[in-house]
C-alpha cells in the first residue's frame, strides 16, 4: 500500500461522513500499510489485517 501525506491523502480519507470508511479489510497480498493510510478516518471501528502485513508506515491510523 502506498504512503500518503497531508498534501496527498488517501482517497478514502476525505469522503463525506455518510460515506466514511467504517470497516477496512486488508488484502492478504499486501505486506505493508502505507504512512497515513487510514489517517483521519474517525469512523473506522474495525480493521482486519492479515499475517502477511509485517509493518505499517508512520501515522497509519492517526487522527
Amino acid at each position: 500500500m502506498p504512503d500518503y501525506a497531508t498534501e496527498s491523502p488517501a482517497p478514502w480519507g476525505s469522503l463525506p461522513a455518510n460515506f466514511a470508511v467504517k470497516i477496512a479489510r486488508i488484502e492478504a497480498k499486501l505486506e505493508r500499510l502505507g504512512s497515513n493510510a487510514f489517517a483521519n478516518c474517525p469512523q473506522l471501528t474495525e480493521v482486519s489485517i492479515p499475517e502477511t502485513v509485517t509493518s505499517a508506515g508512520a501515522g497509519a491510523f492517526s487522527g
